[in-house]
Order: structure tokens, then C-alpha cells, then sequence
């Protein structure tokens, strides 16, 4: 009896979950990138992927990626976010790609970045936040002595292995004497 009362409780808490999953939402926006790390001043391409779950067609009228650690005023302009015009018309039920060329910053901004993207349609607007990561490569500061230390240690291998050599070499082979003597038989 307990068995059976435990089973159908469990089974009313469950309803509710199968529900939630059978309901769940796909993101209208999907973002990636070309490679998984990026060094300062390389360049690089943003995929998003915009899905229309809608019953009508919507037509995207422009994107604008965001990088947020990027974001300066620079020489009278205003950097680190783009805006490009789009004009596409994605029909209900299908998914556009679009291919955004972006360039790492080679000056100090030059970190790894999370990335949002607005997409604005003839129904509005659409935005993810955080939508993905660039990651970039940082280099470390002692880098130079660290390649100075290697370059001495690999000379002051070299050596001491010739030393080793030459006194093996030398151990084994011995000269003959240079005395000889003599010896008289019967004197």
C-alpha cells in the first residue's frame, strides 16, 4: 500500500516536469566562432545563426554585435561594438546563417571578451547577451627572459655534455708509457 500511494505521488510531481521539457523554447540565436583562441591583431569570423519561430516571415534589417571589453574612444570614435546592415528574409521555421568578420585589437584592449548580439527585424528586436566568448591569448610578460633562460641552458647543456665526452674519451684510452725498461738476462 505504501509502495503504491509513494508511486503515484512521485508520478504527480513528475506531470509537471514532462510538461516544462515538452515546452521548451529553442533560442532564436545562436553565435560562434571560427577558431577557439585568437592572438592580438589576428582576424577572425562571428557566426550567427538566427531562427524564425514565428508563423510569419520576418525580415532581419540589421545586426549589432557587441564586444564589451573592447569598448573605447579612440581617436574621436567610438570602438568595440559594429552595426551591419542585413535586409534578409528568413521564412517560418527556417534558421539564417550569417558570417560577421571581426579584427582583435593589437593595443592594450587586446582580452578575451564576451560578445552580445541585437538583431532588429520588422518585428522588433531581438538580443542575446553574452551570446559567446572570444578568446585571446595573452602572452606573458616575462616571455623574453624565459626564452633568454631556455637559449643559456640549452648552450650550458651542449658544454657540459662535450666535457663528459672528452673525459670518457679520455679515461678509456691511455697512452703507452714512454720508458721502457730493459731487462738483462743473465748479467
Amino acid at each position: 500500500m505504501r509502495k503504491r500511494t509513494s508511486l503515484s505521488i512521485l508520478t504527480l510531481f513528475m506531470i509537471p516536469l514532462m510538461f516544462a521539457v515538452a515546452n521548451a523554447s529553442i533560442d532564436p540565436i545562436t553565435v560562434w566562432t571560427n577558431k577557439q583562441v585568437y592572438v592580438p591583431g589576428e582576424r577572425g569570423t562571428l557566426y550567427v545563426n538566427f531562427y524564425n519561430d514565428c508563423a510569419s516571415t520576418v525580415e532581419i534589417e540589421n545586426i549589432t554585435v557587441t564586444y564589451k571589453s573592447w569598448q573605447a574612444y579612440i581617436e574621436g570614435n567610438w570602438v568595440g561594438n559594429e552595426t551591419f546592415s542585413v535586409n534578409e528574409n528568413v521564412t517560418s521555421g527556417s534558421v539564417t546563417t550569417l558570417a560577421i568578420p571581426f579584427t582583435v585589437p593589437s593595443d592594450g584592449r587586446a582580452q578575451t571578451t564576451k560578445v552580445d548580439i541585437t538583431i532588429r527585424t520588422n518585428l522588433g528586436l531581438e538580443t542575446k547577451v553574452n551570446a559567446t566568448t572570444i578568446n585571446v591569448s595573452e602572452t606573458s610578460p616575462y616571455m623574453e627572459q624565459l626564452v633568454t633562460l631556455f637559449t643559456i641552458q640549452a648552450i650550458l647543456l651542449i658544454v657540459c655534455t662535450i666535457v663528459i665526452s672528452a673525459t670518457i674519451f679520455l679515461s678509456m684510452h691511455r697512452a703507452p708509457s714512454t720508458i721502457k725498461i730493459e731487462e738483462r738476462q743473465g748479467e
